[in-house]
């Protein structure tokens, strides 16, 4: 603690009080003293906050998570003391100093893109929410980019794409990359250049002792560096900024995409889904080819709903050639066709596109806001170390005829999604990349998201009680020991309230020895807790 020479009188006649009592007053790093208070007036910090009571309260604390479960569960678990409202480093030194000092625990976010708002504070808790979305900075030298933790996927994708750059990231444009290159990174560009965070060379990160540390892939705080990415999202300080090696969109010149929409029926499901598992297995294709196969309710451009409430079969598929060269007709034929033979697809003005793009263009034009606001949401996610098999296809399909037929009675609509990371023989390049940081899930074969929207809160019970039916029935066929099934990058909202339990961490890593050694490196950084919520790491 510095001490102004000013001050020294007052702080020697009060010393034996500030030391045996929780303290009311709090001296910053710049030597000014302020009161223990979520009051503005009485705090005097720098950096704008706004309390609980405030006005603007409720947009200062609102995230993507404020809309999951029922009336109440957003409302409990999106409810820090304050928010703060950083826009430059010294801003973010000076709330973790006043957060330490004055017994706060730090909950950062960059986006609030956590769907079961783990990035947020729970009420009741003394926990001050960190908002880090003015970090919007954006730099380049060559193929090197540094990245503010506040700007989003959409405009980072904005800003490489006519450099002809691209960095692997996530489907959902408008989540950010503070916490997206802590929890995950991955999209279709995983199966060819691996996690997002596997091209991170450096970050800088606000400690716990409120000082700025550039961390390095190749010097300095090695365990930092591999915890940080993939580890424990929010758990290890709050990171300003990441420098990543970007990839030339010339280094793919034959990237092919093909997005079609199909009806739901359960025969067309279970016919696309066993060609699709079957081709996405191949290993001759682990690196070339990826396809986001999905069913989801999507607004109906031809006029009222009919049959399924609007539900559809969604393709959306990259090939990059990285191994087999540009999607001739022969490839085509092989490895795309057999799953789409069953039906040409929806007519204009749903979407058809089939065409040869520039890489970066194709990363941009595969993303998606997906917002649903204001429906409420439940979600779950299963990771499987398989491929799954055609029993599993059809389990699915039977779910996901009585999920649509509930839609048409009782206003619920669902998306359930399949996405591939991994391959079976060297392995797509996020497994080759094992190693390169805290990512636990190296050995993921194929990732599911399971989606469901309503509005009542009768109709949110329903929801859990279907998705945790349907886990217990499928779980012999994706749930292997030794192995990570559930992914930081989508958090379940059906045990929201088990969050903060002892259960928290159970199939986030493939054994205890992961988080034993994420636990002795949170130990050492951050041995007081300070950057605490539901998801982070506790210290050892």
């Amino acid at each position: 603690m510095r001490v102004c020479l000013l001050c020294l009188p007052a702080l020697l006649w009060e010393g034996t009080a500030l030391r045996r009592q929780s303290r009311s007053t709090a001296e910053t790093s710049y030597g000014r003293r302020r009161k223990c208070s979520t009051d503005p007036s009485q705090h005097q910090l720098d950096t704008r906050t706004v309390a609980d009571g405030e006005a603007g309260y409720d947009e200062a604390r609102a995230q993507f998570g404020s809309n999951m479960g029922n009336a109440s569960a957003g409302d409990k678990h999106t409810h820090p003391e304050m928010v703060a409202f950083c826009q430059g480093d010294a801003d973010v030194v000076e709330v973790v100093n006043f957060a330490k000092e004055c017994g706060f625990k730090v909950s950062v976010r960059s986006g609030g893109h956590n769907y079961a708002a783990l990035s947020s504070c729970v009420a009741g808790t003394k926990c001050l929410q960190l908002d880090m979305s003015a970090f919007e900075s954006f730099s380049q030298d060559g193929n090197t980019v540094t990245l503010g933790v506040g700007l989003s996927v959409s405009q980072v994708n904005d800003r490489l794409t006519p450099l002809g750059l691209v960095i692997p990231m996530g489907v959902c444009k408008d989540v950010n990359v503070g916490g997206h290159f802590q929890s995950s990174a991955l999209g279709f560009l995983t199966r060819s250049f691996g996690s997002g965070m596997d091209h991170v060379k450096s970050f800088r990160i606000v400690t716990a002792e409120g000082k700025i540390q550039r961390v390095d892939r190749f010097s300095g705080d090695a365990d930092l560096f591999w915890a940080v990415l993939g580890g424990g999202p929010g758990s290890w300080g709050v990171v300003l900024d990441y420098t990543i090696e970007a990839i030339s969109a010339a280094s793919a010149p034959h990237t092919h995409i093909i997005v079609k929409i199909f009806p739901y029926s359960h025969e067309l499901f279970v016919n696309m889904g066993k060609k699709y598992l079957e081709i996405m297995s191949a290993p001759e294709v682990e690196r070339d080819l990826e396809i986001l196969f999905s069913v989801s309710a999507l607004q109906n451009p031809m006029g009222p709903a009919r049959g399924h409430f609007n539900h559809y079969i969604n393709f959306q598929m990259l090939w990059t050639g990285l191994d087999n060269g540009k999607l001739t007709e022969e490839l085509r034929a092989k490895w795309v066709q057999p799953i789409i033979q069953f039906h040409p697809g929806m007519p204009a003005p749903f979407p058809n596109v089939d065409r040869p793009m520039p890489l970066s263009h194709a990363a941009k034009t595969l993303t998606t806001p997906w917002d649903f606001r204001p429906w409420r949401h439940h979600i779950s996610s299963m990771t499987s170390s398989t491929f799954l098999d055609n029993a599993f296809i059809e389990e699915v399909a039977n779910e996901l005829d009585a999920r649509t037929q509930l839609a048409t009675g009782k206003g619920i609509f669902t998306s359930f999604q399949f996405m591939p990371f991994g391959g079976t023989g060297k392995g797509s390049q996020l497994n080759r990349n094992k190693g390169m940081n805290a990512f636990p899930q190296r050995d993921i074969r194929v990732h599911i998201d399971d989606w469901m929207y309503f509005k009542s809160d009768e109709n949110a019970q329903l929801a859990v009680s279907r998705m945790k039916g349907f886990q217990e029935k499928t779980r012999s066929k994706w749930r292997a020991r030794g192995s990570a099934f559930r992914s930081w990058m989508t958090t379940g909202t059906i045990d929201a309230d088990n969050a903060s339990d002892a259960r928290r961490f159970d199939g986030f890593f493939p054994d205890d020895s992961w988080l034993d050694r994420l636990r002795r490196i949170k130990g050492r950084v951050d041995a007081g807790d300070l950057f605490s919520s539901a998801m982070t790491i506790p210290p050892k």
